[in-house]
């Protein structure tokens, strides 16, 4: 789902509310993950360094706005850190 910005919605003002009648939700795709069993190494290996994030795209879509630019250097060491705790590796964000 996503929100379509009108003139009125600023993207780097966070305290503005959209409105819902103009920018409601729009569904833009559907994500369908069948069950897999997870029993080989190599698959296991894959899953527990994969890395999910709003940054984890092409730089031109990329997350906007001020609150992302502020996630950001947030998300970075954390998901460094838990890869770390797990399984001794790091994994380095994809955009920079």
């Amino acid at each position: 789902m996503l929100s379509l910005k009108t003139i009125r919605d600023p993207i780097e003002d966070a305290t503005v509310i959209w409105s819902e009648v103009e920018s409601g939700p729009v569904k833009v795709a559907q994500l369908r993950i069948p069950k897999q069993l997870m029993n080989d190494p190599v698959k296991e290996n894959i899953c527990e360094n994969a890395v999910f994030s709003p940054w984890s795209t092409r730089v031109d879509f990329g997350p906007l706005g001020s609150l992302n630019r502020i996630r950001k250097p947030v998300y970075e060491p954390s998901d460094r850190e838990r890869h770390r705790l797990d399984n001794g590796a790091e994994t380095p964000f994809r955009q920079k």
